[in-house]
């Protein structure tokens, strides 16, 4: 049987790559950090994406990555010569974390940016209170 472009493409990747491939993300890595190590462009890894245990390796390892990071400021709370600045930037830019304030009428009035659990949340509130309003017009 013919292989696909994807597993000729899993081929090329050496023995064991799942167990490196998660030891990288395990120690904090980026995808790019992780491409760079298993030699692969970005344009492989994209195609590999389709490969449904490459997938699942990625996103399993994106959550160890995630993890380690989190875990770096949790552990490291007392730790005064741990560089919480540097930290903090680093977190912002890997996971999309933000303390990006708006301004919303007067000059005393900030309202913070929401994260998309927050925003999520008041979508869905503002869809049920346009609902009942819906109702109330039917009436």
């Amino acid at each position: 049987m013919a292989q696909t472009l994807t597993e000729k493409l899993l081929g090329r990747l050496p023995e064991g790559w799942q167990d490196q491939i998660l030891r990288l993300y395990s120690s904090g890595c980026s995808d790019y950090e992780v491409m760079f190590e298993m030699k692969l462009h970005y344009r492989l890894f994209r195609q590999l994406m389709a490969d449904p245990e490459f997938s699942e390796v990625i996103e399993f390892g994106r959550q160890a990555s995630r993890a380690w990071w989190e875990r770096q400021g949790r552990v490291n709370l007392e730790n005064k010569d741990f560089n919480a600045g540097l930290w903090r930037i680093n977190v912002q830019a890997r996971l999309g974390w933000s303390e990006k304030y708006s301004v919303h009428g007067s000059e005393d009035s900030f309202e913070k940016a929401l994260n998309n659990d927050e925003l999520e949340q008041q979508i869905t509130e503002k869809i049920a209170k346009l609902k009942v309003v819906n109702k109330e017009d039917v009436k």
